[in-house]
C-alpha cells in the first residue's frame, strides 16, 4: 500500500497522501499542516500507510501520533529518521538530508528546530503549535 501512496503522491503533485483499506486521503499544503488538521479533525488513521514530500522531525512525530504503520518520503532528515526508528516505524525514502532546511534555503526548517530536544510525540506536538503561534505573530 505504501508503494500506491508514493505513486499517487509524485504522479498527483500531492504534498502527502495517507492510504489505507477504506480511505485515501491526500493534501498539497506544505509543512506540518495538513498533519495538523488530521489531528485537530480527530481522523483516525492508525494503521495506514503515509507517503510524504518533505519528513523532518516535527513530521515524523506528528506521524507517530497518528498512527501510521508506514512511511515513504521523498527527502527526509536524519532526526526524523531517529524518531521513526523509537517509536518502530518502517519507512523508506528518495533522499536522506541531515536537517530539512527551512522555506527560505538560508536556515533549518523551523519544525524541525522546534523538536530538537522534544521527549515524546506530546511534547513536539506542544512545541511545533508555539513555534507555528510565534510565526504566525511575526
Amino acid at each position: 500500500m505504501t508503494e500506491r501512496a508514493k505513486k499517487l503522491l509524485l504522479e498527483g503533485g500531492y504534498t502527502c497522501v495517507f492510504m489505507s483499506a477504506d480511505q485515501t486521503l491526500t493534501s498539497k499544503k506544505r509543512g506540518v499542516a495538513p498533519l495538523l488538521e488530521i489531528i485537530d479533525g480527530k481522523q483516525d488513521l492508525r494503521g495506514s500507510c503515509a507517503a510524504d514530500k518533505v519528513v523532518g522531525a516535527g513530521a515524523a512525530y506528528l506521524y507517530v501520533l497518528l498512527g501510521v504503520k508506514e512511511i515513504w518520503a521523498h527527502t527526509i532528515s536524519e532526526a526524523a529518521r531517529a524518531v521513526l526508528e523509537r517509536y518502530d516505524i518502517p519507512y523508506s525514502y528518495g533522499n536522506c538530508v541531515p536537517h530539512i532546511v527551512n522555506r527560505t534555503g538560508d536556515g533549518i526548517c523551523p519544525m524541525e528546530n522546534a523538536v530538537r530536544d522534544a521527549t515524546s510525540p506530546e511534547d513536539a506536538l506542544q512545541k511545533i503549535r508555539k513555534t507555528l503561534e510565534w510565526i504566525n505573530k511575526a
